[in-house]
């Protein structure tokens, strides 16, 4: 039996998360009616399951960018791979959204800096200098079909806070969304509050995102007793009886943060029996 709450992965459908009613309902306020969300948290308290359960569950077309998926091994993101993800989001963006292909590729089709391959619907975007695509102007292009299909469009980033030593200036392009590109509602993730702080220089009067209005959903640690009912529910489903005790233990140890109780109850299912041997390999994986 596969868990579903258990699963290490970020959800992704809305049945899988556990009590995020109200957090749901902000977003999706913030998203009618906002121009920048900021989905804050400390790490593995579900900020990725929340942003993708939403995206999924609206059907929203949006672009996604997981910096997890660009983060070189010495930790840091460079502007080739940071264009090879864009491209890649563009092209699920085409293949997902029938009803604004064919108008969103015949914008794209003469612009600078971009390659589509019509037969695989992929894009590929140029990252060099004197030949570097306009990112504005791709999302000018994104907006302007949304515009004319009466769409709210979403441009995600997770983790955006790893986006900060890129050569680009992300003020100024998130600056040219929030002013001027109607349909397209910026949303972005981060564990790490002040350096996403820093990569957007809200508080710099000097930065072009300076006094713009932020819609910020800040992401909860559980419950006692919803942890309780986390896990409780967790083993239910993978038909385990776990005693009592060991599940308020695990519960008081982790302090309520749910990424690290999934990880619990994960390992449990896996044929751990230890607290103390689970808390020697959590201390390492964090």
């Amino acid at each position: 039996m596969t868990p579903i709450l258990f699963d290490l992965a970020p959800k992704s459908i809305i049945t899988e998360l556990y009590d995020f009613e109200d957090e749901l309902r902000k977003l999706r306020r913030g998203f009618e009616s906002g121009r920048i969300i900021l989905i804050l948290g400390m790490r593995r308290t579900g900020k990725s399951s929340l942003l993708r359960c939403f995206l999924n569950e609206s059907n929203t077309p949006h672009i996604m960018i997981d910096t997890r998926r660009i983060i070189t091994s010495e930790g840091r993101i460079n502007l080739r791979d940071f264009m090879m993800e864009l491209g890649r989001s563009l092209s699920l963006l085409l293949n997902r959204e029938a009803g604004i292909r064919s108008r969103t590729l015949e914008l794209f089709r003469n612009m600078s800096g971009i390659e589509v391959n019509m037969d695989r619907l992929s894009i590929n975007l140029s990252w060099r200098r004197g030949s570097r695509v306009d990112i504005a102007l791709i999302l000018d292009k994104i907006n302007q079909v949304a515009e004319e299909n009466g769409l709210r469009t979403a441009l995600a980033i997770d983790k955006a806070q790893e986006l900060r030593d890129l050569p680009l200036n992300f003020p100024a392009i998130l600056a040219y969304v929030y002013n001027n590109l109607k349909n397209i509602v910026t949303i972005l993730t981060g564990s790490q509050i002040e350096l996403l702080y820093d990569l957007l220089k809200i508080e710099d009067p000097n930065s072009p995102l300076y006094g713009r209005l932020l819609y910020e959903i800040k992401l909860r640690r559980l419950s006692l007793e919803e942890a309780i009912g986390f896990l409780n529910r967790g083993f239910r489903e993978v038909r385990m009886n776990v005693d009592e005790s060991l599940i308020r233990k695990a519960v008081e140890t982790l302090n309520g943060i749910i990424g690290w109780l999934t990880y619990f109850g994960w390992s449990l299912y896996q044929g751990e029996n230890s607290i103390e041997k689970f808390l020697i390999r959590l201390h390492y994986r964090k």
